[in-house]
């Protein structure tokens, strides 16, 4: 699958079932300025496919190394491109810590972990627009 866009630490894919689909490169220690850069790339992908935001996101956190605080804190607010995001880690532990910060957080969007990346598609396309 080709991505749409790639950024620093990202590659951005616009999938045909009309969600973001977005992976983490390998060891990257994601900060404030890759959701800054996720935030314009994925406005830009929505105005070049003629969609409306916000959009679905489904994000792959399997080969990320780590997400600092300012990065969190920034996930979980900013909600201009994100109708809803399902986050694939690697495994049930992370789920389970993963789970435990999003109880924290009281994200502005529907916000839900998961291990098994073919029920996080799933879940994801109940928030597609068909418009």
């Amino acid at each position: 699958m080709k991505y749409d866009i790639e950024t620093e630490a990202l590659l951005i894919y616009f999938m045909p079932a009309g969600y973001i689909f977005t992976t983490v490169k390998k060891d990257v220690d994601l900060k404030l300025v890759h959701l800054q850069e996720f935030v314009k790339a994925v406005s830009s992908l929505a105005a070049e496919k003629s969609v409306s935001l916000p959009l679905p996101v489904l994000v792959d956190l399997t080969a990320a190394k780590s997400m600092n605080k300012e990065a969190r804190d920034f996930a979980s607010t900013e909600d201009k491109v994100h109708k809803c995001v399902g986050l694939i880690t690697k495994s049930a532990i992370s789920k389970i810590i993963g789970n435990f910060f999003i109880g924290l957080t009281r994200a502005k969007f529907p916000l839900k972990l998961f291990t098994d990346s073919h029920a996080a598609q799933e879940w994801v396309k109940q928030y597609v627009s068909h418009n």
